[in-house]
């Protein structure tokens, strides 16, 4: 199943069929570019399937 997430902050967007590294992806930008931290429960919330 393939899922993405655009960030709502900024362009960064991503698209995956791999859940872990979505999850990874997301919580490394999440860190290097905002300063914060997001658990794999928050990234879920806002992943969306496609």
């Amino acid at each position: 199943m393939t899922r993405e997430l655009q960030c709502p902050d900024c362009e960064f967007m991503i698209r995956s069929e791999s859940t872990d590294q979505l999850v990874e992806m997301v919580q490394q930008h999440a860190k290097e570019s905002h300063d914060m931290e997001m658990s794999r429960s928050d990234v879920m919330d806002i992943a969306r399937t496609v």
